[in-house]
């Protein structure tokens, strides 16, 4: 493999690494130079940063969901000495 797909344990990417490396093995792949076997590895490792990708949006969206569904605290009660009332 090339240093620019060079592997790093998935668990230590951040979404915009993995989905840089796949990126470059997508690319890798459609410009047709590798060989079979490094074709083959390639597509392996590209179907795990897929997925790890993939689990990391999940992770985040099961996030925003929590957050969305907290009252908003912060923003219904503001700090009565910042808030002032109409006469």
């Amino acid at each position: 493999m090339s240093p620019r797909t060079k592997k790093t344990a998935l668990g230590e990417m951040s979404y915009e690494a993995a989905l840089e490396e796949l990126r470059t093995i997508v690319d890798k792949l459609e410009d047709g130079t590798a060989s079979l076997e490094e074709s083959v590895q390639l597509f392996e490792r590209g179907q795990q940063l897929a997925k790890h990708c993939s689990d990391l949006l999940a992770g985040a969206e099961v996030r925003l969901r929590r957050l969305s569904a907290q009252p908003a605290r912060a923003a219904a009660a503001p700090d009565d000495a910042t808030q002032s009332t109409p006469d």
